[in-house]
């Protein structure tokens, strides 16, 4: 499993930012040219720095920071209770057991 990067972010018209509705659609325009299909988008409320769509019917999803030139990355998600090799090296790492 590993990310792969389907795109890059522009600016928006007007300044050296990049709009929440621009970052959207360039999302959705990079994952359709990548044939992917896109759910939902996170609200925005739970970061408004940070993007995220589930890939639908999938366990991965397209992220990409609000900011210009941020990589625009598809991420497979894991489920740590099916793979206990990762989920030793997390509990490792964090110090702690699930």
């Amino acid at each position: 499993m590993s990310t792969q990067k389907i795109g890059m972010l522009t600016a928006s018209e007007g300044g050296p930012w990049v709009t929440f509705k621009d970052a959207k659609s360039q999302i959705r325009k990079a994952a359709k040219d990548a044939g992917l299909q896109l759910g939902a988008f996170r609200p925005r409320r739970e970061n408004k720095g940070v993007l995220q769509v589930q890939v639908a019917n999938s366990t991965t999803v397209v992220t990409a920071s609000r900011r210009v030139n941020a990589p625009i990355e598809v991420i497979p998600l894991v489920n740590l209770a099916e793979d206990p090799d990762i989920l030793a090296a997390v509990e490792a790492e964090l110090g702690t057991t699930f």
